[in-house]
């Protein structure tokens, strides 16, 4: 309060000259001022209004706060608006556009420019970072400041801007980055912060610019408040403070541009982020004009060196041959597009590929490029942006540097056919550079997963039936030639090869040290392929012990099999121990997870592991998202999962986590998650990561898209850290979010919601929260930053679904609780096993068809199913026998899926239970067993009079006693009024 009458008693100078111009006093945003100051400012204002002489200004957005009502008489209604010339002399005198001044300090207003692009992933941090550098700051002199939030946080604003040094004249740059998230009181935000140049917290700490400060303001390409597609001209429309200046061309600006793609600059002042190409990625791009221009193949072999491969020491051979990656001359931006173009491509579609070309031009104040456009037709996905340019070079760096090392490619130890030196190098270099683009480029591809046209406004959220396996899986399922993968590092070693932190020289001693020299070959049938090397691949796996995985005999395994061959099930569920170990050896051997080189010691972790996850089958299609996942992570790149609830994501990333050793903190978000709550989990493993450095610490974020701070999100995953603070480079973080589709409705199911508006009206908050309600899951829109690292996990395959379903069975059909109480055969005992498995799946089949959504039922069902089997099993008037059993298992399937099916549906499905049944030799008449099971509970329980137990009440009552006796939650849903609810729980 004593600032404010100090500013009064300014405003009123007693000695104040009317022929003298004096200084004009503003008092700008009153309503930001507490309710006690505003009413104390009340107070005392008359007494200085009524002084013959004041020069005071009172300016607010807010009519109806306390001072401009006190101020009523005085409000001037004539909204002052700046025409474009006075916007320019005024904001030209506030801000500061000349960097050269400001580097050499030659300013006499703080530095301020606004970044921004019309697409995601173009580099605008990246870019700013180097306008930091050009100014060679001192430790501390660049901070971070992320607004992450749809609600500014002024406390943390203000602390970030304090971190920065306040007792030096050296140059401080702030990097304001704005969130697509961020609300509209930004713009009050930045008016205080860039004009009035104060911002005080609720705490009471306040931060002053001054002339020595630059800040840099990055703006989002798009808004996150909506699940609709929106422009940059929506952004400038959002954050109007910046929107309103850049179009008046008052406030200094800059687009940046991506290299890699075609868009017409929006206004004069762009600035093209250029892909400089690093000694690592220079690497690379050797390698694939080496093998482009098949520099990789050996020279055929003279007689006598085929006698000397054959029959004496391979080191005698000639060695000059081998490929040199020094002696190869570097590649220019041409060659580079013309092999990115070829090799990291992915289906066919023609496009128009430009390339820059720079000149100086008399009549642009700035540099001035032009484009010429060539067609091609292919889809490269690592050209879809200099990030996923970054993410292809980066991945195959860490594949190739482990080729180049390989013994078996040099030509003194090529394996031979004793007719000419088998082409080992070029075949796996053709098979890494194959599925490279799909490892570390593949995207999300349905709703938001592709580029927005910037005249596409409002796009409806498309519906999807959720029914797609992991694009990966789908690829690699017809692989031929056969998937090469280096049997790896340990991920410790691996995060060593860092690629700013160390040389190529470094990583390629740290590979020669320490790499095993073997490879693990994944293929649909190595038998079958009729690729161009397939019968070199064959002689290879004669010759050498490496590891091969047919992936159609792990089809043909689990295939139904007919009725009448049930020692053959059998004999295959004998098998799958063994089975298991396999799978599991070949994943610790691909991603190095393996602790000793002694076999008994890796059986020994190999069985610690699969005891430890005994309810969880290792299958083709979680072996190679395992595989895709680490590879990832090995090259840096961020992982998003997004796949249907219940798919298996996070039991997945547990078992990835015993495999490779990692430390793993798991944390689940919901709606109500906070940036609060994410600090505080964060907490414990940070703490952990820097005090253990040569442990890696994985942390899991399920479900990050329930909740509305998804930009914070967005930092942790793509930034690697939080409100601005870096995380250890041994923290790796992966998240797992729900898909975004519609729901389906029938045409009564809309009927009846239509019936319902006009009785009971439906209110929402928003437009967002209305989008929301029409998804299956209730989920906020993703960044398209975020978007570029989604992988779509989809949905389980028939055949991977029925090993999980079998496994867990397997697991509760062996435990001493059930098998102690049992009174048939083994023999018998393994056909109702059988049975209860092709139930199950049948029994998910139908509900999704029924349903019509594959999301209704997941392998949380098959658990539920399998424990609730269990406490009927043991709550049976007579326990042990064939038909015990038999109820246990119909009572279990009815509680799981039955009794959420309608009439009709019901009817179907006790027809389709009963006719497998039969086909087993066994009669069920699941509503029979159902109906005497309530009967019983009825029976049991002492009723009120004055209470009809009619069906409905059996039923419910039913359900919800078997819920609380095993803890199953139950939702019972209705229409209000409908009492028969309430009576059960009653």
């Amino acid at each position: 309060m004593e600032q404010l009458e100090c500013f009064l008693n300014r405003s009123t100078d007693t000695n104040l000259q009317t022929s003298v111009v004096g200084r004009l006093h503003c008092l700008v945003l009153p309503e930001l001022l507490t309710r006690s100051i505003q009413q104390q400012l009340i107070k005392i204002l008359p007494s200085y209004t009524r002084k013959p002489r004041y020069l005071l200004v009172v300016i607010s957005t807010n009519s109806q706060c306390f001072v401009a009502q006190e101020l009523s008489l005085y409000r001037n209604t004539e909204i002052p608006i700046l025409q474009q010339q006075e916007s320019k002399e005024f904001y030209s005198t506030v801000f500061c556009d000349n960097f050269e001044k400001f580097r050499e300090k030659q300013n006499n207003a703080p530095f301020v420019t606004v970044f921004f692009s019309q697409q995601p992933c173009v580099g605008k941090s990246y870019t700013i970072s180097q306008w930091a550098k050009k100014l060679d700051l001192k430790p501390k002199c660049f901070v971070h400041v992320p607004i992450n939030t749809f609600v500014v946080d002024t406390d943390f604003i203000v602390n970030r801007l304090l971190q920065a040094p306040s007792t030096t004249d050296d140059l401080i740059v702030f990097h304001i980055n704005i969130s697509s998230q961020a609300g509209k009181d930004v713009n009050t935000l930045m008016f205080q912060l860039l004009v009035l140049r104060y911002i005080v917290s609720q705490e009471g700490k306040g931060f002053t610019v001054r002339k020595n400060h630059a800040f840099l303001v990055e703006l989002p390409t798009e808004l996150s408040n909506t699940h609709k597609n929106t422009s940059l001209t929506n952004v400038f429309d959002w954050f109007y403070f910046f929107g309103d200046r850049i179009k008046d061309l008052s406030i200094p600006f800059l687009e940046i541009i991506d290299e890699m793609r075609i868009i017409k600059p929006r206004f004069d002042k762009f600035e093209i982020n250029k892909f400089h190409i690093s000694p690592k990625e220079m690497f690379v791009l050797k390698y694939l004009d080496a093998l482009d221009t098949d520099l990789l193949k050996p020279e055929d072999i003279s007689t006598k060196e085929v006698f000397m491969i054959t029959y004496f020491d391979q080191s005698k051979l000639k060695t000059q041959n081998d490929w040199d990656y020094t002696k190869h001359p570097d590649i220019n931006k041409t060659r580079m597009m013309e092999l990115i173009t070829k090799y990291a491509s992915a289906g066919t579609r023609s496009f128009n590929m430009f390339i820059y070309i720079h000149t100086n031009c008399n009549f642009c104040p700035i540099n001035y490029y032009y484009y010429n456009y060539y067609n091609v037709v292919c889809d490269v996905l690592a050209k879809e942006s200099l990030v996923q340019l970054k993410s292809f070079l980066q991945f195959l760096y860490k594949q190739l540097v482990q080729l180049n090392q390989f013994l078996y490619i040099k030509r003194q130890y090529a394996p031979s056919d004793k007719r000419h030196l088998i082409p080992l190098h070029v075949m796996i270099a053709t098979s890494l550079v194959k599925f490279a683009a799909h490892i570390a480029c593949d995207t999300y591809e349905g709703r938001n997963g592709g580029e927005v046209d910037e005249d596409e406004k409002s796009k409806d959220i498309e519906e999807a039936e959720g029914k797609k396996e992991f694009l990966l899986v789908q690829l690699w399922k017809k692989a031929d030639p056969p998937m090469v993968l280096f049997n790896q590092l340990a991920i410790t070693d691996s995060v060593q090869i860092h690629m700013q932190k160390t040389s190529l020289d470094e990583d390629l001693k740290l590979m020669e040290k320490k790499m095993e020299h073997t490879l693990s070959l994944l293929s649909v049938n190595l038998r079958k392929n009729k690729h161009l090397h397939a019968d070199e691949w064959r002689l290879l796996m004669k010759q050498y012990s490496w590891d091969l995985y047919n992936f159609e005999d792990e089809d043909s395994q689990y295939k139904p099999l007919p009725n009448t061959k049930k020692n053959e099930e059998k004999e295959k569920e004998k098998k799958d121990l063994s089975d298991q170990m396999k799978k599991l050896q070949l994943l610790l051997q691909i991603c190095g997870g393996f602790t000793s080189k002694h076999e008994e010691k890796r059986e020994e972790q190999m069985e610690e592991i699969l005891k430890k996850h005994g309810d969880y089958a290792l299958t083709f299609d979680n072996i190679l998202k395992m595989v895709a996942i680490f590879f990832r992570i090995k090259s840096g790149i961020p992982v998003l999962i997004m796949g249907e609830t219940g798919c298996g994501k996070t039991k997945l990333l547990k078992v990835m986590a015993d495999v490779l050793g990692l430390e793993m903190a798991s944390i689940d978000v919901h709606g109500g998650y906070t940036i609060q709550d994410l600090q505080n989990d964060l907490a414990k493993p940070l703490k952990q990561a820097k005090e253990r450095p040569e442990i890696t610490h994985l942390i899991f974020l399920d479900e990050i898209n329930t909740s509305p701070e998804i930009s914070t999100f967005k930092e942790v995953i793509c930034d690697h850290s939080l409100n601005g603070e870096v995380f250890p480079d041994n923290i790796v973080v992966i998240a797992a979010l729900h898909p975004y589709r519609s729901h389906h409705r029938s045409q009564d199911e809309l009927k009846d919601e239509k019936e319902e508006e006009k009785n009971i009206p439906k209110f929402y908050l928003d437009d967002l929260d209305k989008e929301m309600c029409q998804l299956v899951y209730r989920v906020f829109p993703l960044p398209k930053s975020l978007r570029a690292y989604v992988w779509n996990f989809g949905s389980l395959s028939a055949s991977d679904e029925k090993q999980y379903i079998a496994v867990m069975t397997s697991n509760t059909w062996t435990k001493q609780e059930f098998l102690g109480s049992t009174t048939i055969s083994p023999q018998q005992l393994d056909e109702l096993k059988t049975l209860f498995v092709e139930l199950i799946c049948i029994s998910q089949k139908f509900v999704r068809d029924s349903l019509k959504d594959r999301s209704v039922c997941s392998l949380r069902d098959v658990r539920r199913a399998n424990s609730l089997f269990l406490w009927f099993f043991k709550n049976r008037e007579t326990i042990g026998t064939a038909y015990s059993i038999l109820e246990a298992i119909t009572l279990s399937l009815a509680q799981c899926y039955y009794y959420r099916l309608n009439q009709p549906q019901r009817e179907k499905y006790n027809k389709l239970i009963s006719t497998e049944t039969m086909e087993c030799n066994t009669d069920i008449k699941l509503d029979l067993i159902v109906k005497r099971e309530q009967d019983r509970y009825i029976r049991a329980l002492t009723i009120p009079p004055g209470i009809a137990t009619n069906r409905a009440f059996s039923e419910n009552l039913f359900v919800m006693l078997v819920g609380l006796a095993t803890k199953t939650p139950t939702i019972i849903v209705g229409r209000p009024g409908f009492d028969i609810f309430t009576l059960s729980f009653l």
